[in-house]
């Protein structure tokens, strides 16, 4: 397996990229999720999250401050983004 955190930072700031070059200005996290194994244990260095049970993945997601959240207008433009890359 090629190095997760490498590859997971790597695709957010591909996104941001992406989100601002279409005038978004969003704040942007990522959470490392291993769904097939709940008993990994992993040494983590750094500010990565990383969650290996779906409960650990909610818990962590729950953290997040609302205030940081994208609005409900970002949102669908994020959506479209998403759908629609190319446009």
């Amino acid at each position: 397996m090629e190095n997760p955190f490498k590859q997971m930072k790597r695709q957010r700031e591909i996104l941001k990229s992406i989100f601002r070059s279409n005038g978004l200005n969003v704040w942007m996290d990522s959470i490392l999720f291993f769904s097939g194994n709940p008993s990994l244990r992993l040494k983590v260095v750094g500010d990565i999250s990383v969650a290996t049970s779906q409960n650990e993945l909610i818990s962590l997601i729950n953290e997040y401050d609302p205030k940081v959240s994208p609005t409900a207008e970002e949102c669908d433009k994020i959506i479209q983004l998403l759908k629609h890359p190319e446009r």
